[in-house]
């Protein structure tokens, strides 16, 4: 973890990165505040509230990584995608949780 190049892990990170590249095909429209109005090509049409960190598409709502329809609103404020990603995927959580020791465990059958 030590060595990731990015606040969050290589995988969010390809992910963040392939959902960006995806956002190219969508238009993102100021409705207020935070809300965007988000047009697809395609004809899909989506509302993404940057404060709430959600999108009407569910996919953001779910994996609290932002969707491609997050990361095209967020490129017009030309904001930092990483900063939506939610905490417990970024480094400092991942050493909360591992830096002390994992511990090690028996085997299931070892244990009575």
């Amino acid at each position: 973890m030590e060595k990731w190049a990015h606040d969050v892990g290589p995988r969010v990170f390809a992910t963040l990165e392939k959902l960006k590249k995806q956002s190219a095909w969508c238009i993102p429209r100021l409705a207020g505040e935070s809300k965007y109005e988000v047009k697809c090509f395609g004809g899909t049409q989506v509302v993404v509230n940057l404060r709430n960190r959600s999108c009407s598409c569910r996919q953001w709502d779910l994996t609290r990584i932002p969707c491609k329809h997050a990361c095209a609103a967020i490129g017009q404020l030309n904001g930092n995608h990483i900063s939506y990603v939610h905490d417990y995927y970024k480094k400092e959580a991942f050493m909360k949780a591992y830096k002390p020791m994992v511990h090690p465990m028996a085997s299931q059958d070892l244990c009575g």
